[in-house]
């Protein structure tokens, strides 16, 4: 899978989504990527809708584990790069870093 491009659109600080991103694989654009916290860390979670049974249901997955890896360590690179960038910031402005 080529990952062309992930971009991180919004970060939360409170509740279990943390981010919402945005992915450009080959000729296909991906939104509503969340990046998640979970008991044992950060995840990943594919847009997904609410189905009348009230279960999820993705609207995208990756087809097999290695484009799952792969995708979600990409996601999860661009969400740290973007920590990195707001701590930054808040050190330059003299605010607390988080």
């Amino acid at each position: 899978m080529e990952i062309i491009s992930v971009k991180i659109t919004s970060v939360f600080e409170t509740g279990v989504v943390k981010a919402k991103a945005n992915a450009v694989l080959g000729r296909f654009g991906v939104r509503g990527i969340k990046v998640c916290e979970g008991k044992s860390g950060l995840f990943v979670a594919m847009p997904s809708y609410k189905s009348a049974k009230g279960k999820y249901i993705d609207i995208f997955f990756p087809m097999d584990k290695e484009a799952k890896e792969e995708l979600a360590g990409a996601v999860l690179r661009a969400y740290a790069e973007k920590q990195a960038e707001n701590a930054a910031a808040a050190v330059l402005s003299g605010q607390e870093p988080g």
